[in-house]
């Protein structure tokens, strides 16, 4: 099975970070896939994954004598 988390390379607004924030919460809360699906939970692999919406601005190195 595989689940996403909210990475911490990301550049959100206030509202959008507290939406996403408040999203990962309410998928802890309720019911895991696993018992959704009806599967043993000794015979599932869970496989987690960042998810990146607004990634940081490169930022140009300059050189300095």
């Amino acid at each position: 099975i595989t689940e996403s988390y909210l990475s911490i390379e990301n550049d959100m607004p206030y509202w959008k970070n507290l939406l996403m924030r408040l999203y990962y919460i309410l998928k802890k809360i309720t019911v895991k896939d696993t018992v959704n699906y009806g599967l043993d939970p000794a015979n599932v692999v869970t496989e987690q994954y960042p998810v990146i919406i607004h990634g940081h601005k490169a930022q140009m190195l300059e050189r300095v004598y």
